[in-house]
């Protein structure tokens, strides 16, 4: 038995007519009874009571329609489920984020991506930035953001799309003497502490700064400790010393007045955020965020001409 003949027992049960439920089903009413008798036969009972003037249900075929129709409906949601989870339009999505990236992009990715596919599970995890690459290696996270510099070594395993690109600034209390200036050369920072991540989390930014501040004559004195940038920020306030981050974390500083930003003369290093995922991941929910975040780093200018 399959699930097409239990759609011909029901066509007929609905219609009490074998030559209705034929044309109903577009074949001819020969067919229709056969397959009809061949399923009476399996299970050896009588389903329809046939008169010249008349088709019924018998008791039987009461219970095998009321049970039929139970199967049709699951298995149609079965075969919906499977087809919404092969175009990602329902299943799960881990997502590591990072608590930089809260202010601007990434809420408006998430609520385009919720409204478009409502029946996605999406698990919003944090993620510090050196955890994002192991936990998606590891199958913890679908998907998550990195800060990359330049000097990046990729791994092979991972897919990188870039998202954003933001420059490193200097941020300083808005009672640090720095504050009144709007660029400063590096040896301004000789008797400054600098707080930074861990050397793990932004090695070559650190690599950079350092050459920077040995060609004006001395060796930075970072501070560095498992940060989160609420923690710098906090101690930059604190007039614990200044940082050095990129805009991608310090925009969120923009209408903040107990915070000054500024240039650091000569300084080359670009911040990218990028998401990262597996390239074996066939998790179809990937792609769908994926294209809602692009769209919310980079939204698509309307043409103007169509609007009039």
């Amino acid at each position: 038995m399959d699930i097409n003949r239990l759609r011909m027992f029901i066509a007929v049960a609905d219609c009490l007519n074998f030559t209705k439920a034929a044309e109903k089903l577009y074949i001819s009413q020969p067919t229709l009874s056969r397959y009809i008798s061949e399923l009476e036969e399996t299970m050896e009972v009588e389903l329809f009571e046939r008169t010249t003037r008349r088709v019924v249900l018998t008791k039987a075929g009461k219970l095998f329609y009321d049970e039929s129709l139970q199967i049709i409906k699951k298995y149609d949601a079965l075969i919906n489920r499977v087809a919404r989870l092969g175009t990602g339009l329902s299943g799960t999505l881990k997502v590591g984020y990072l608590e930089l990236f809260t202010q601007n992009i990434l809420p408006v990715a998430i609520r385009s991506f919720h409204e478009k596919f409502p029946m996605v599970d999406m698990q919003l995890r944090e993620t510090r930035l050196q955890e994002a690459n192991q936990k998606v290696l590891d199958g913890e996270l679908d998907v998550g953001f990195v800060i990359t510099h330049d000097m990046l070594e990729r791994k092979p395993e991972l897919e990188y799309r870039h998202i954003y690109a933001g420059q490193v600034e200097l941020i300083v209390s808005n009672q640090h003497p720095l504050a009144a200036y709007q660029m400063v050369n590096p040896l301004m920072l000789k008797d400054e502490k600098i707080l930074m991540f861990d050397a793990g989390e932004t090695p070559e930014l650190q690599e950079q700064i350092t050459n920077m501040c040995m060609k004006a004559g001395f060796m930075p004195n970072f501070i560095t400790g498992n940060f989160s940038p609420g923690a710098i920020f906090l101690m930059v306030q604190a007039g614990m010393g200044v940082s050095l981050l990129s805009s991608l974390i310090t925009s969120v500083l923009l209408t903040d007045d107990r915070f000054h930003t500024l240039t650091l003369e000569g300084i080359q290093a670009v911040a990218n955020l990028e998401m990262i995922w597996r390239k074996d991941n066939d998790n179809p929910c990937i792609q769908n965020f994926v294209s809602e975040v692009e769209e919310a780093a980079h939204p698509t200018v309307p043409n103007i001409s169509k609007l009039y």
